[in-house]
């Protein structure tokens, strides 16, 4: 349904179904890489969640070892992870569980307002090696067309609105999570009602405290860092207030 669905969307899609390099397979994606001899460079896991009986399996620390050993020289693992349905102790126990497949990973999040109020996404990002961001480059992908013309109706059509949704990386996230044990597939209990379960629900407030900056991962900024660094702190000020739901204050 998913496929014939996808050709009502084609003015958002690409109508990426048509094209000549895209391959759709519609199965298990944990058994499909289980059985593919491919390295990718990057593979997303997005839109499922991790208390639903069917995807759980894709937030243990085995299912990020089987997909980190199907990266690529330099790839990349991106996993949604929603905030919302899950306490604070529940998150923390996925970003362990990621973490421990992917010791240098870092966290990234969308954080905004709609008409029902704060709405907040984090997205986890594993890689076979450290994180660099070469914010040239970075600039000129975004500065093609297209590019810029799917993202910019959504404000992410520069490179700030693109670093400013970094949280925080392993070295601030091992403190975070050091009081929740991993989720493996032999021991699976985010999809249960446990003692994790119980405190508060996870909020996009609860990551302020380990917020850091996303300059150490940037280089290739030449002349222009004074101005760029600048740029990324206010940015990074206006996002704070965005995640303690403080919009007015945001704005200004």
């Amino acid at each position: 349904a998913i496929p014939r669905a996808a050709y009502l969307f084609k003015p958002w899609n690409n109508d990426v179904l048509s094209d000549p390099r895209f391959s759709l397979h519609i199965e298990d994606g944990r058994q499909f890489l289980l059985r593919s001899d491919e390295k990718y460079d990057v593979v997303i896991v997005d839109s499922t969640h991790p208390k639903a009986v069917d995807s759980w399996i894709l937030y243990t620390v085995d299912f990020y070892e089987v997909a980190r050993s199907k990266l690529a020289d330099e790839g990349i693992l991106v996993q949604w992870l929603p905030l919302h349905g899950l306490s604070e102790n529940e998150f923390k126990v996925i970003v362990r569980s990621f973490l421990e497949a992917f010791p240098t990973m870092t966290l990234w999040l969308n954080v905004g307002v709609e008409s029902y109020g704060q709405a907040a996404y984090a997205k986890l990002v594993g890689s076979t090696a450290p994180l660099k961001i070469d914010y040239h480059e970075l600039a000129l992908r975004l500065g093609e067309p297209r590019i810029q013309k799917d993202l910019a109706p959504w404000g992410m059509d520069s490179p700030i609105e693109i670093l400013d949704l970094f949280v925080a990386d392993a070295d601030h996230l091992r403190g975070f999570v050091s009081k929740v044990p991993p989720q493996t597939d032999d021991r699976p209990f985010i999809p249960y009602i446990t003692e994790f379960s119980n405190g508060p629900r996870m909020e996009a407030s609860a990551l302020l405290p380990i917020r850091s900056s996303v300059m150490p991962l940037l280089y290739n900024m030449g002349e222009d860092e004074p101005t760029i660094e600048r740029d990324l702190q206010r940015a990074f000020e206006a996002t704070g207030f965005l995640m303690a739901d403080m919009l007015p204050q945001a704005a200004r």
